[in-house]
């Protein structure tokens, strides 16, 4: 039983320490985007600004894939107290009530990411054609920000699973 907690749990902090490698991938290359369309102006077609954006759309993509396979780890620890009948109620690190919890917490940690990637994908498809300051800082603000998520439920998330994948293995 631990050892499939510790099992799941590892994976939930590989997911969750992957999405933040790709927010901070795609907030540089979402401020390398902003910086070369404010310093070059030029109406010709820009095969280095287009990989970028092209770039920017991968990461977003990526941290989509990331959110609908955390919804799949959140099925696993739903799914582990049925597996183990004599799990504790609620006593033990691994618990039927701790199952549930870790499960709800995934869960909704990977709606927002769901959300974020989404908002993330829209934004690539306009950020090639956007020229005013404004627009291109608010798309930066984004990647940087996350204005869609909640950082404290990541980082308790992000805690709680690295502590449990040490505990348990």
């Amino acid at each position: 039983m631990e050892l499939q907690a510790a099992k799941y749990a590892s994976s939930l902090h590989k997911l969750l320490t992957k999405f933040k490698g790709v927010k901070k991938q795609g907030k540089e290359l979402a401020e390398s985007i902003c910086s070369r369309k404010t310093e070059n102006k030029s109406e010709d077609f820009d095969k280095k600004l287009n990989q970028k954006c092209a770039n920017l759309l991968e990461l977003s993509e990526s941290a989509n894939s990331i959110g609908l396979t955390m919804i799949e780890n959140s099925k696993k620890w739903k799914s582990l107290p049925k597996a183990f009948s004599l799990m504790s109620e609620s006593t033990d690190l691994i618990s039927k009530s701790s199952c549930c919890e870790i499960a709800n917490e995934t869960e909704s940690v990977a709606n927002q990411i769901i959300k974020q990637a989404s908002l993330w994908i829209n934004l690539c498809g306009k950020i090639y054609h956007l020229e005013e300051r404004d627009d291109l800082i608010y798309i930066v603000a984004c990647w940087a920000h996350q204005p869609l998520m909640n950082e404290n439920a990541f980082e308790l998330l992000a805690a709680k699973s690295k502590y449990i994948s040490a505990y348990s293995a």
